[in-house]
């Protein structure tokens, strides 16, 4: 998908992102990252990132990530995307229900984030001090 998005000049924008350390990951490290799209729609991508160690398959953390693809001022759709890259989205594997559950769970706090936000009564500009 990389080459896809660099050959036809678009760039992944991330919208959010959840991680969870299972075991420390030291500066310099070798791991591998395990990719999975879980959710998408005619906008967003949900993948989850699988951090391992490369010798043993030991998961490190587990990393959840919306994403949208821009492309020329718009949004490249995740379906087509993969089609470009010889994918079907009907055909990609079924997410596990606990990425399912965690990804719910980030939905459920940026929601309530952004409920907290509205709710605060608005800073006073320099000007207006």
């Amino acid at each position: 998908m990389l080459e896809y998005a660099m050959k036809e000049r678009a760039a992944f924008i991330v919208a959010m992102t959840a991680i969870r350390y299972k075991r420390e990951i030291k500066p310099l490290q070798r791991f591998e990252i395990h990719t999975q799209l879980i959710a998408s729609d005619d906008k967003w991508m949900t993948l989850a990132h699988e951090f391992r160690a490369p010798d043993t398959g030991d998961p490190l953390a587990v990393a959840l990530c919306r994403a949208v693809l821009k492309q020329h001022g718009g949004t490249c759709s995740p379906r087509a995307l993969l089609r470009a890259v010889g994918l079907d989205l009907d055909l990609c594997p079924k997410p596990r229900a606990e990425l399912k559950a965690a990804l719910q769970s980030c939905e459920a706090l940026d929601a309530a984030l952004r409920d907290a936000a509205r709710s605060q009564p608005a800073a006073p500009r320099p000007a207006d001090r």
